[in-house]
């Protein structure tokens, strides 16, 4: 099962970008709303883009570290923004605490995963 899970999981990260308009379709067949169909897949999506951008930077450094590297960032930012909305507002609302992590860190894992890209074409094909 986790074999298959890994498998399911490796095939959507391969493509992030037909993975992210895939989820909008669904999305917004289901509720009819293009707003909250981009959200919803930013939201699944950015779970994705963390699976593509930690292997792209495995492969073009030839470590095993751009996942928890990732991780280290994306948990940090969540701590600091975190303890900004606790501050504020007496109390910590975890939906919006995820909302706040997830949509910024989709379009900076976006950018990073075309720079990335880029950098690993220009690698692989230089004459």
């Amino acid at each position: 099962m986790t074999a298959l899970l890994m498998t399911w999981y490796e095939g959507l990260a391969a493509y992030p970008f037909v993975t992210f308009g895939g989820i909008w379709i669904a999305a917004y067949l289901i509720r009819r709303n293009k707003r909250t169909a981009t959200r919803s897949a930013m939201d699944l999506s950015f779970f994705i883009m963390i699976g593509s951008v930690s292997g792209l930077l495995n492969v073009l450094t030839g470590g095993k570290w751009g996942f928890w590297l990732l991780l280290f960032v994306i948990l940090t930012a969540a701590g600091l923004k975190g303890r900004e909305l606790e501050n504020r507002s007496g109390r910590l609302d975890p939906a919006a605490l995820f909302r706040w992590i997830s949509r910024p860190g989709f379009l900076v894992l976006s950018v990073l995963y075309v720079l990335l890209w880029l950098v690993h074409l220009a690698t692989e094909y230089t004459l």
